[in-house]
């Protein structure tokens, strides 16, 4: 939260992009560098609007801080010609060497842990049902309501055309024509696959009874009326074993591993960062990047750095 008391922007030194807001260990943040950051990253459509976000400059220093330590870190990074690159430059080359030394160290982590297949074992018995499938069936049906007509003379009609499919009669063309299911028009009558647990029980156990493509229930009485169902396919339940799911299970592993060693390491190194800040230059950058924001038009008060 921005601190409010009339300081005058006069007051800030000639020298001020220079100055160090924030250094640790051989690693520091300037003036000049927040400025660039600001200048090369914030698009320039909402510039003001990101800068005027809750903590956005302790958050930026941070990022540069921790941009460059991990660099630093980077053998690469030893390498660099800082003298021929601009800021921009050494800033990317320096993002690349920062994502070259967390996968790096991440990797050490890794090799931390010995038997991956152990837990990789582990977790296969414990999320066992990740790896199986149900049994599924695809299917066609013809519903008839006993609606404007009685349930006697709907059964009657559902029998006759359970016959006429028995017979041989088109099930899609008769599923067209006569079902008083409202998704006929969409599907003609074609179910897509499903598993148990989908449809109401009557219908599946009857629809999951038939055996082989082709095969034709019994009419099925249900909530909803008469149902006379067509099997199209019947896949089998089935469950990959752990060989053949085994590397995957690793790499998720070693994916979540390597996640949470990031975000320690980056946590570390920002919090580092925060208790290195000096509150003295913060405070002029407060005014500063508040007057321009204040120009800008989101600010209404002065800058002022009276309250926390």
């Amino acid at each position: 939260m921005l601190r409010y008391f009339a300081i005058c922007m006069a007051m800030l030194p000639l020298s001020v992009d220079a100055q160090v807001v924030m250094e640790k260990d051989g690693v520091s943040v300037t003036v000049k560098d927040i400025d660039n950051y600001i200048e090369t990253r914030l698009p320039e459509n909402n510039k003001y609007q990101i800068m005027a976000r809750s903590g956005f400059l302790k958050e930026t220093i941070e990022n540069i801080y921790a941009i460059r330590v991990l660099a630093k870190k980077s053998e690469a990074n030893k390498r660099l010609n800082h003298e021929l690159l601009d800021w921009t430059a050494r800033m990317e080359k320096n993002r690349a060497n920062m994502k070259a030394q967390m996968l790096d160290m991440a990797q050490q982590d890794l090799e931390k842990t010995s038997d991956w297949e152990l837990r990789a074992k582990e977790t296969y018995l414990a999320e066992n049902k990740r790896f199986a499938t149900p049994e599924l069936i695809q299917a066609s049906h013809i519903l008839i309501k006993p609606i404007d007509r009685s349930d006697e003379e709907a059964l009657i009609l559902a029998e006759e055309l359970r016959s006429k499919a028995i017979a041989g009669e088109d099930f899609t063309e008769l599923a067209v024509k006569y079902s008083e299911d409202k998704s006929v028009g969409r599907n003609q009558g074609n179910l897509g696959e499903f598993g148990r647990g989908r449809m109401v029980k009557e219908f599946e156990e009857a629809a999951f009874a038939l055996e082989k493509a082709g095969d034709i229930s019994d009419v099925v009485k249900s909530q909803f009326g008469y149902h006379i169902i067509k099997l199209i396919k019947k896949t089998s339940a089935s469950k990959q074993s752990f060989d053949e799911v085994k590397d995957g299970i690793i790499a998720e592993l070693q994916a979540v591993q390597e996640k949470a060693f990031v975000e320690r390491l980056v946590t570390n190194i920002r919090t580092e960062a925060a208790s290195a800040i000096d509150e003295e230059q913060m405070d002029k950058l407060i005014v500063k990047y508040g007057n321009q924001l204040q120009e800008a038009g989101l600010l209404e008060k002065p800058v002022s750095t009276s309250e926390k």
